[in-house]
């Protein structure tokens, strides 16, 4: 406050005079407007005009000042646009009725001084408040006199926001393609002419038709647009009504952390400016996003603010006395020499009709508040009985869940206990088979079978029960790892030649391709080699006869990157969600008749994050799969 009067006392000093201006008691008489008061009073408006999209408090306290200097030294065309301004306070505040008293006032003034541009104004803001009541005849009509007016003044940039008006009824109506046209048109004038608030509201404009058509991404590209341009202009009005489109986008667009985050910036931007309707918006933004998420004590809270703002705002009375007040208008405006002729019988008439209009809307306003209240207690109390339940739910939930977890423990208890103790006589087994080969000159062709049947069996229970500790080390953390710079290229053609012949019995094509300048990465050898194995013994396991399987080395800016990539069946949309999980059987089979129990590509998983490194796979059903191991590049080799 203290700024904006200095700032007053250099606008007077500019102009020649101090007038007072900070209270009624100082002026002692009405005078006819100086040069000086005019230049005043016309520099407030113009400031008054500014804040009204920055700072609206400030703005209304200029107006206020501006009508109280107009009317002191009789300057009407000051008192015209200070009410204009004042209108247009009101209708960002969603007060539409008394925006429409104001414009109607403005309006009287100006056509009484024959101002066509600030009469066009005064007729487009009109029909933006018959607009937002859906009255669409009404406001076409004052968009036709606005536009008419500002095409005989040649004012290209009343005459683009009279396009983008008419583009706004054809979109309430649903006539899209017809809006869009009307909104192209618009945005090019104002381009061609560096409006930034009409290309502020072009932007916008599309951006709505876009999300009525689903298109939520077309829309959020013009919404972005909008916002970056309203807040280098520090237009907070715009930026506030952006934040609530971008919201309502992301959350038409099942994004909701998203949204949650633009509502929640909407309410503090409109709140601080205290924009009544942007404000009501972003709760009820809030509270929708909130229930869809399941957060119903948040939802509960912003629905309560919601409806707090939503009684302050115009009902259906206030449509139907808007009507009327307009009909009473144009009547006005057309009878006036009857009216001037009998005046005091009209006064008279008038005052009836308002006093009867009051007390019917009095009674009305009655019922609807009560109405409303009910209304209100009625949504509250269900919306805590379903707070209750959830609650309720919830506990039960959080019981089971906890149950759960108890007996998924005990049963990694059991099977690491179970998987230990058969490592002892499966080792026994093997020991006897080994034995057993030494004299396989005195068995028979069959005995010869049956002892390689013996021993593939053996290995591969050896290799379960492995994995399955080397599982359970991992999530009790009893694991040990020996970090230190690794040669991955010496490693990936071990494996290769490891795994040749495995490829060649299965008739696959096993090949290796280096992608950038080596250099070393920061694992464990022996853990990094076991995540390898896994991923090129998935890979075999998988392939149809004849295809190839690539083992790919790449090194990236400050990452390594190891993946292994087949020709197999892919995975599907569902194998593609727990791809990694424990003991996990996808839906592809083996193309050998091989054994899996599901724990080798959860091996990697975990071997992978133990060692900070990341793990994902790019798949689509019936393309192939490709596994992918990232871990930190270093430039030297030197140990640790």
């Amino acid at each position: 406050m203290k700024g904006r009067k200095i700032l007053f006392i250099l606008l007077f000093l500019m102009s020649g005079s101090v007038p007072p201006l900070f209270g009624r008691h100082f002026y002692q008489e009405p005078a006819k407007p100086s040069h000086n008061h005019v230049s005043l009073v016309d520099s407030i408006n113009h400031l008054a005009s500014v804040f009204l999209r920055t700072e609206p408090d400030s703005a209304q306290a200029l107006i206020t000042e501006s009508l109280e200097v107009s009317r002191q030294y009789d300057y009407t065309a000051g008192v015209a646009r200070a009410l204009f301004l004042q209108g247009n306070y009101y209708q960002n505040r969603g007060q539409l009725e008394l925006a429409y008293r104001t414009f109607y006032e403005s309006l009287q003034l100006h056509d009484a001084q024959k101002d066509k541009k600030s009469v066009a104004e005064c007729y487009n803001s009109i029909g933006d408040v018959f607009r937002r009541q859906k009255n669409y005849k009404e406001a076409s009509r004052n968009y036709d006199l606005s536009f008419a007016l500002a095409t005989e003044i040649g004012d290209s940039a009343l005459v683009s926001e009279n396009i983008n008006n008419f583009g706004d009824v054809f979109r309430d109506q649903k006539d899209y393609d017809a809006a869009i046209l009307r909104y192209n048109e618009a945005l090019e004038i104002d381009l061609k002419i560096n409006n930034g608030y009409g290309v502020t509201d072009g932007y916008n404009n599309l951006g709505d038709v876009y999300l009525y058509l689903a298109d939520y991404d077309q829309a959020i590209s013009y919404y972005n647009r909008a916002l970056r341009l309203a807040e280098s202009m520090n237009n907070q009005l715009e930026v506030a009504d952006n934040l609530n489109k971008l919201g309502r986008a992301y959350a038409a667009k099942n994004d909701l952390e998203t949204a949650l985050f633009y509502s929640k910036l909407a309410a503090t931007v409109s709140g601080r400016i205290r924009l009544t309707e942007e404000l009501m918006e972003a709760y009820y933004s809030l509270a929708e996003v909130y229930q869809r998420v399941g957060r119903y004590d948040k939802a509960l809270e912003s629905h309560m603010l919601y409806s707090k703002f939503q009684d302050s705002l115009l009902d259906v009375r206030s449509v139907r006395k808007i009507s009327e007040l307009q009909f009473l208008f144009e009547s006005e405006k057309k009878d006036s020499e009857i009216l001037l002729k009998e005046a005091e019988l009209e006064t008279q008439s008038v005052q009836l009709k308002w006093l009867i209009t009051a007390v019917i809307l009095l009674i009305i306003l009655a019922l609807v508040f009560y109405r409303n209240y009910i209304s209100k207690q009625r949504v509250n109390n269900k919306l805590i009985a379903q707070q209750e339940e959830i609650k309720h739910q919830t506990e039960s939930l959080e019981e089971k869940n906890r149950q759960l977890k108890i007996i998924n423990e005990e049963k990694n208890e059991i099977i690491g206990m179970v998987a230990h103790d058969l490592r002892a006589p499966i080792n026994q087994v093997m020991s006897v088979v080994n034995l057993m080969h030494y004299e396989k000159e005195a068995f028979s062709d069959d005995m010869v079978s049956y002892l390689s049947i013996m021993e593939r069996a053996t290995t591969r229970m050896k290799f379960m029960v492995s994995e399955i500790l080397d599982a359970e080390a991992i999530e009790n953390s009893t694991f040990n790892m020996d970090i230190e710079n690794v040669d991955l290229c010496e490693i990936i053609e071990e494996e290769k030649k490891n795994y040749r012949l495995y490829a060649d019995k299965k008739k696959l094509i096993l090949t290796t391709e280096l992608v950038g300048n080596p250099a070393c990465a920061r694992v464990d050898k022996n853990i990094y080699r076991n995540i390898i194995e896994n991923l090129l013994s998935n890979a075999l396991k998988y392939s149809p006869e004849g295809k190839e399987i690539k083992l790919i080395l790449r090194f990236e800016a400050d990452k390594v990157v190891t993946s292994v990539k087949d020709e197999g069946p892919g995975l599907s949309e569902e194998d593609m969600t727990r791809v990694f999980g424990k003991y996990q059987r996808l839906s592809a089979q083996p193309t050998g008749g091989e054994e899996s129990i599901g724990l080798g590509l959860s091996l990697v998983k975990k071997f992978t994050e133990a060692m900070n490194g990341e793990v994902w796979c790019e798949s689509t059903k019936g393309n192939g799969a490709e596994f992918f191991v990232s871990f930190e590049k270093v430039t030297s080799n030197s140990n640790k």
